[in-house]
């Protein structure tokens, strides 16, 4: 039930004065008829004597006369709660305690200000009390635990201060409400626990270091206070205390950061560096492949006839392409590792210069050695290539140094077809050519 009819009917009045919890009030019948129904109906407030035109009808309140000029009554205002009249703050603050447990009072009505809970347009301190009760809720949210003594009426919330050492200090808040507190929370903001204690900022990553943070801050800010309580230095002090959190915090996630990102070159340069390792073991491994083929020449001198050895250079010839083709393989897949390496590398060296000095020269060091380490492996896999074809190579020394003496005794004759051969080709590129030139020259007489 709220007393808005009874606030309306006394304004109607003229806002006469106070007597104890009663107040007296002429006024127009038919302007106050359905309010004066209305209070008695929903039974908020008592009418302890009620006049229409001089005609006493409290006898009947019930069945009020239709029709009337004046009305006279004297009305005694609820008590039982803080939704009735007060007034002035102070009042309101001694009457519901439970201003000082972070809840507003929804249905009250001050009588120096002529002000109305549910008017539109609420005196500075008034606003200011609602700022007060969202940073005690807030802070009753985030307290490391908090204590309330039936007899005081207010919270008592306790901080935990870090100390050298395993030794913890609490700070206690004491969140006691008074006209001194409202009046200096003018320019309070009380948005920042106001975030950090609604439930959606649990989805934030940092959010348990957040209330960390702040507790930790909070208790080591009012502990260094020099006289006063320490929700009245709070209050007063609370832009300076939320610039220092946040140079707390900042303080904070910047080492979160350069630990997170020191970890993110670690793991790159064992994530790359393991790759390089893989790409050359499994190439080692088929390299071992190299020295049954140079075994497989030993018995080429001794095949009995050409047709053996031919078969013998035939599979020397199979095994090193195998092997070619396998560098080959191998080399194509370091390409794509030293290509991601170089987008790992180009994405660490885009955010060095936000990185203290220490993470900055380790942000070079995995530059230099994975290019380094790059470079030597391409270095080895060209030498493997070349390594593939080496038995091929020894083999046909081998061949060569077994029938020197027929190739000796052939050389001329193979000179001399290499010759013919290169002449007669010779030959028809000059008809060829002789040939195209008398043509151009016919088409352009």
């Amino acid at each position: 039930m709220s007393i808005e009819q009874i606030v309306e009917l006394y304004r109607i009045c003229g806002r006469p004065p106070l007597d104890g919890v009663h107040f007296a009030g002429e006024a127009d019948f038919t302007q106050v008829k359905a309010l004066v129904r209305r209070i008695i109906n929903d039974d908020i407030a008592r009418f302890d004597d009620l006049f229409v035109d001089s005609l006493d009808v409290l006898y009947d309140i019930d069945n009020l006369p239709d029709h009337g000029e004046r009305i006279s009554f004297r009305l005694r205002l609820p008590t039982h709660s803080s939704s009735t009249f007060h007034n002035n703050i102070s009042s309101l603050l001694y009457v519901d305690p439970r201003i000082s447990h972070g809840e507003m009072p929804l249905d009250y009505y001050i009588i120096d200000d002529d002000y109305y809970s549910n008017d539109l347009v609420a005196p500075e301190y008034i606003e200011s009390l609602g700022r007060i009760c969202q940073l005690i809720k807030g802070l009753s949210s985030l307290a490391h635990y908090h204590d309330e003594k039936p007899s005081n009426g207010f919270l008592r919330l306790v901080f935990i201060q870090s100390t050298n050492g395993a030794l913890v200090k609490p700070v206690e808040l004491e969140t006691r409400v008074t006209l001194s507190v409202i009046e200096a929370a003018v320019d309070l903001e009380p948005r920042l626990v106001v975030e950090l204690s609604e439930s959606r900022a649990a989805n934030d990553p940092h959010f348990s270091a957040k209330v960390g943070v702040f507790g930790t801050s909070l208790a080591t800010f009012v502990s260094n206070r020099p006289t006063g309580g320490a929700f009245d230095f709070l209050i007063i002090h609370w832009r300076e205390f939320v610039a220092e959190y946040q140079r707390d915090l900042s303080t904070y996630l910047s080492g979160f950061a350069f630990h997170k990102a020191k970890t993110e070159v670690a793991e790159a340069e064992l994530k790359i560096a393991g790759e390089f390792s893989k790409v050359l073991n499994e190439m080692s491994g088929k390299l071992l492949s190299i020295p049954v083929s140079v075994a497989a020449i030993i018995a080429m001198p001794k095949a009995s006839s050409i047709y053996e050895q031919s078969l013998i250079l035939l599979g020397i010839i199979i095994a090193s392409y195998i092997i070619w083709r396998t560098v080959e393989n191998q080399r194509r897949q370091f390409d794509r590792i030293d290509h991601a390496k170089e987008i790992v590398i180009c994405a660490i060296e885009g955010k060095k210069e936000s990185y203290p000095q220490e993470l900055s020269v380790a942000v070079d060091d995995l530059t230099k050695f994975l290019r380094s380490d790059a470079n030597a492996l391409r270095k080895n896999l060209q030498l493997f290539g070349v390594m593939s074809w080496l038995p091929l190579f020894i083999a046909i020394l081998s061949l060569f140094y077994v029938y020197k003496n027929n190739v000796i005794s052939l050389w001329p004759t193979i000179v001399d077809c290499l010759n013919q051969y290169f002449l007669e080709n010779i030959k028809f590129a000059i008809e060829y050519i002789d040939s195209a030139l008398r043509g151009i020259t016919l088409f352009i007489s």
